[in-house]
């Protein structure tokens, strides 16, 4: 038997405005079981609402960003790397660039292969320079570790809007216990978005992109970069 009609959601198991009182509640940052228990939806479904939600917000933000310029990021860290640290291995670390574009602010995750060098910069135990070659920062405001209080600033001077944002996510993300990669990346541009859209009516400019281009409960995948 089919589910109630939805433009903002096919193949969907729910009404409209239940639709529109989970989309509310998630921009109010309420948790799924808080969402759940005034919806008297099942818990399941509002993770699975809201996993669409933040794969939507990443993708917008892609479109967004130039993923060529991006890309160029990665490979200036790559190619400017002067010398590996063996034996270090940083695979759970949760590493991100922050830089400006447009008057707006973008997040891109760090190689994979550099967690190590990056971690060990980004919480001071060696100077930038001995691993890395001045072009490595071309582009980059700043760069993140989850684990780590502070931001790494390549320029060495104040930037309060990269303050103002690692607090921003700092906060949001350490509601959270622990992130397997795939979430990581989910959280990290919604907090993008969150950020980018802080002066905005951010229900509304969910709800009209929905309504431009509906979800679908069909399938999930993993927004990567």
């Amino acid at each position: 038997m089919p589910g109630p009609k939805n433009r903002y959601l096919e193949r969907a198991r729910i009404s409209e405005q239940e639709f529109e009182e989970v989309l509310r509640l998630f921009c109010c940052d309420q948790t799924a079981s808080q969402t759940a228990s005034q919806t008297g939806l099942n818990r399941n479904t509002i993770n699975r609402l809201a996993t669409l939600f933040r794969q939507r917000m990443a993708e917008l933000r892609a479109s967004q960003a130039s993923l060529a310029d991006c890309g160029q990021r990665r490979e200036n860290l790559l190619a400017a790397l002067r010398t590996r640290l063996s034996g270090r291995s940083a695979d759970n670390a949760l590493i991100f660039g922050f830089f400006r574009q447009d008057g707006q602010v973008f997040t891109d995750l760090a190689p994979s292969g550099l967690k190590a060098e990056l971690q060990a910069v980004i919480h001071g135990r060696l100077r930038p320079e001995v691993l890395f070659r001045p072009e490595a920062w071309r582009g980059y405001e700043g760069l993140m570790d989850l684990s780590h209080p502070e931001a790494f600033r390549p320029s060495g001077l104040d930037s309060p809007e990269l303050e103002h944002f690692w607090r921003f996510c700092r906060e949001r993300l350490g509601k959270f216990q622990g992130f397997k990669r795939e979430s990581f990346i989910l959280h990290l541009k919604e907090c993008e978005f969150r950020y980018n859209y802080r002066q905005a009516d951010l229900y509304r400019v969910l709800l009209e992109e929905f309504g431009r281009r509906p979800l679908s409960m069909k399938s999930e995948r993993f927004f990567g970069n």
